[in-house]
């Protein structure tokens, strides 16, 4: 990441789409003042294959300028309403880059859990717990998580219990089940909504939706205080 000039990238944008490990590339061209889209890789989602609404979805996000998309949240944690720029990506790539360098804005943004082994619960556990003494959670407008279908249940105890203690006080909405992330590699076809982040969205936890408020074009770059 060092090496790489987000400066020159920024002149001539492009559409940058991953996830997953790809989750420092997409912030750090959110910084620059791009967006970047959260969302199927080619080698992984796309050779596996995708749902229907899924290829749809990142088809029309990437071709219509004028989509306000909805993406619903199924899971209440928190209730309420939040609006702010999207960030965010795997929780820990998200983790490893706030140990090296200031975080991404504390604002709506998505966490998913690459993890598949029985120790699953406790490594997302401490990725939170690190984040929240680490002051990255100070201030955030709203948090929403994925599926976190890959983090297994085990003693009755999976993700969703994890996160309702981790945020139990938090004053912020908090939604859960957002389709998009990591998928188990024998569950067939992967439902992995493309999200753009960078852009404004509004987080309604209550009524159990994700909701663009703005869509900019690749080219649009924004202009990022240095």
């Amino acid at each position: 990441m060092p090496l790489l000039d987000l400066a020159r990238v920024a002149e001539q944008p492009k559409a940058i789409v991953g996830y997953s490990d790809a989750t420092s590339l997409l912030n750090a061209a959110v910084a620059a003042g791009m967006v970047a889209v959260h969302g199927p890789m080619v080698a992984a989602d796309v050779a596996r294959g995708l749902t229907a609404r899924s290829i749809e979805w990142l088809h029309r996000l990437l071709t219509d300028a004028a989509w306000l998309w909805e993406a619903e949240v199924p899971e209440t944690i928190r209730p309420g309403t939040a609006t702010g720029p999207l960030i965010g990506g795997c929780l820990s790539v998200a983790r490893g880059d706030a140990r090296h360098r200031p975080g991404p804005p504390t604002r709506p943004g998505r966490s998913c859990s690459s993890r598949t082994s029985a120790s699953g619960r406790f490594r997302l556990d401490r990725l939170l717990t690190h984040l929240r003494q680490a002051g990255k959670l100070d201030g955030v407008a709203g948090v929403v998580f994925g599926t976190m279908a890959t983090c297994p249940v085990v003693d009755d105890v999976g993700a969703r219990d994890v996160i309702r203690a981790c945020f139990a006080d938090a004053p912020y909405p908090v939604g859960f089940g957002l389709p998009a992330g990591h998928h188990p590699m024998d569950a067939g076809e992967a439902e992995n909504l493309a999200l753009p982040l960078g852009i404004r969205v509004t987080l309604d936890t209550e009524r159990g939706q994700l909701r663009a408020l703005e869509y900019r074009r690749w080219s649009d770059v924004q202009a990022v205080a240095r």
